[in-house]
């Protein structure tokens, strides 16, 4: 029978053991040389120091996670401060023995009494996340479809494009485009001068980067209000014409107009013969400006932003929806018994009022019955209400789930751009 695990935070001495576990469990190896030095420098100017833990078998590491300190947007305008989970691994040995939840229950207990409202992740294994109260917030997709059947319907642009061939030339353009659109866009999250050099840089990795095209969009007063990272990939025969593929990272807008005109753009570059649109809304509204909008194919549909409420009352605070509502809901936790200080169970009044919501506990009868994880996927909308009633994984009178649509459900559906 193996020592009792413990979890503690990183040190200098113990960091190269867990990074090699973390490494490991996802097929990849240690880091070294400039790449570790670099990855090192990034890590220590984007991480919570607190919040980066070990998990050891006696003096064996076995495992191990981080977080990232973001701000995330709940409501135009309006966020709350999120510990972004990343780069969670444990050795293949020690399946069952209970590593995962001592170094997912640490976190989250660590993250909140830090002071974060909830904890934010992209899942690698989507199994495992709602046993800690997490739900799918927000969703992206991949389209893809030919170029010369994606057309865009006329419409007046007073602005122009500027294109880099080096993503890192328009590196502050970039910054500035996405800050203003996270701060109106709720499920995004913020991005530091860290991140952008990754995004930027001339390495790919799963958060980004690697040879991009950059084109920017820049209003009718010449500012940046727009951009679209693109690389290109080529197909066909190399005896013969080469086809190529334009393969879009990000495509963002701060109004319509330049989403369009990017869009555009990114599909009437000579020699293009098809389009991929990576980490892209499922449902973007360029598609009603097709001419043959059929063409524009979803392939993928995927679950992005996981979503763990910490601090219930802080984080619903910062929603702003647009009436007043009023409504009981019954939560079950399953930290319930393992983490008392996290434990969102019983009743809680909802309730909307002058462009605010608050949330507080009651002994009133409940009108909603779902779990932490259920509340996680409509919090923001990413998920309808309805739909999750539908699914029985909420449960409500009609009159009780139109209440809850008014205080949770935005007008538009939550959208990340961002991994980590």
């Amino acid at each position: 029978m193996g020592t009792e695990l413990t979890v503690q935070v990183v040190t200098d001495a113990t960091r190269d053991a867990v990074h090699r576990v973390v490494s490991g469990s996802f097929g990849g190896q240690p880091l070294s040389g400039e790449k570790k030095e670099r990855s090192r420098s990034l890590a220590r100017r984007m991480d919570e120091p607190e919040l980066e833990f070990g998990v050891f078998d006696g003096d064996r590491a076995v495992g191990g996670g981080r977080a990232v300190d973001l701000q995330f947007t709940v409501a135009p305008d309006s966020t709350v401060r999120a510990a972004g989970l990343a780069g969670v691994g444990v050795d293949a040995t020690m399946t069952g023995r209970g590593a995962m939840r001592r170094l997912l229950e640490r976190h989250l207990e660590r993250a909140h009494e830090l002071g974060y409202a909830c904890s934010l992740l992209t899942a690698s294994e989507t199994s495992l996340y709602g046993r800690f109260g997490y739900g799918p917030a927000t969703w992206s997709a991949i389209h893809e479809g030919p170029t010369d059947r994606l057309r865009v319907k006329p419409f007046d642009d007073p602005g122009r494009i500027e294109l880099h061939q080096v993503a890192a030339d328009a590196v502050e353009e970039l910054e500035l485009v996405h800050d203003r659109w996270a701060a109106r866009t709720p499920g995004a999250t913020s991005r530091s001068a860290p991140w952008w050099e990754i995004i930027a840089g001339p390495e790919e990795t799963w958060i980004g980067g690697g040879p991009q095209f950059a084109a920017v969009h820049h209003d009718a007063d010449g500012t940046p209000d727009g951009y679209a990272l693109y690389t290109w990939e080529a197909a066909g025969d190399d005896d013969g014409p080469v086809d190529q593929r334009v393969v879009v990272n990000e495509l963002i807008g701060l109004d319509l107009t330049a989403e369009l005109a990017l869009f555009r753009f990114v599909t009437t570059v000579p020699m293009v013969r098809s389009l991929r649109w990576r980490m892209a809304p499922v449902d973007p509204r360029i598609r009603w400006w097709l001419e043959q909008q059929r063409q524009l194919r979803l392939v993928t549909r995927t679950d992005r932003l996981w979503l763990r409420i910490l601090d219930l009352p802080g984080f619903v605070g910062a929603l702003r929806p647009g009436d007043d509502a009023e409504v009981v809901v019954q939560l079950d936790d399953p930290l319930a018994g393992h983490v008392p200080t996290l434990d969102l169970s019983g009743n809680w009044r909802f309730r909307a009022a002058d462009g605010a919501v608050t949330v507080e506990r009651t002994d009133a009868e409940a009108g909603i019955r779902t779990d932490v994880s259920g509340l996680g996927a409509v919090i923001l909308g990413g998920t309808p209400v309805g739909r999750m009633r539908a699914a029985r994984r909420l449960h409500g009178g009609a009159r009780d789930v139109r209440r809850f649509e008014t205080i949770v459900e935005p007008a538009t559906a939550p959208f990340s751009q961002t991994r980590f």
